[in-house]
């Protein structure tokens, strides 16, 4: 399940397409509840709302969303990508909360080198365009140059760099810069 922000999702015509579908929608069962659908021939899916406002789908909805947005003119792909550059950015500054809370600080997942929020990227260790979800127990932090590095690579691949990485830094102290991509041998 994923996170969507309220104010780009078009709750009430994605309802009114479901209907136009064949489907049903339902009234919710529980506070947590928006939006309870069918399509014809699927299971019911729910769209919640978690504690922090934002709405949260399965990706069986999300492909619901997109194919919404498709038909109707409503948005489209960009729609679509304007919600995961939103979704990434709130994943990932959870991500670093969390880590500073437990830690006192952020690192990357490979190098174990101090990261920021201006320099971390939002790693998914099985890659979105290999069937990944965009889900916390999929994803971690990694400074730039190191999610470059291991880029879309299987997660058994990208243990083997992070192994490797992490031995050739072993002498630099985590503030300092490096660029991970020179010791893979990836042009930078």
């Amino acid at each position: 399940m994923s996170d969507l922000q309220p104010t780009t999702f078009k709750l009430r015509a994605f309802a009114e397409w479901i209907e136009a579908q064949g489907g049903s929608v339902d009234a919710p069962t529980s506070e947590w509840e928006v939006l309870r659908y069918r399509l014809t021939g699927k299971s019911p899916l729910i769209i919640y709302r978690n504690k922090k406002g934002k709405l949260t789908v399965s990706d069986e909805t999300r492909a619901d969303y997109r194919q919404f947005l498709d038909e109707t003119g409503a948005g489209g792909e960009q729609a679509i990508q304007k919600m995961r550059r939103q979704n990434g950015a709130a994943l990932r500054n959870s991500i670093i909360d969390r880590l500073e809370r437990e830690t006192g600080y952020a690192c990357c997942c490979y190098c174990g080198q101090f990261v920021t929020r201006e320099s971390s990227t939002l790693e998914h260790f099985v890659p979105i365009s290999k069937g990944g979800p965009n889900h916390e127990f999929n994803l971690g932090i990694a400074c730039e140059p190191c999610n470059l590095a291991v880029g879309s690579k299987p997660v058994v691949e990208k243990l083997v760099v992070r192994d490797q990485i992490r031995a050739a830094v072993q002498d630099i102290a985590p503030w300092d810069d490096f660029d991970a991509r020179t010791i893979m041998g990836v042009a930078a």
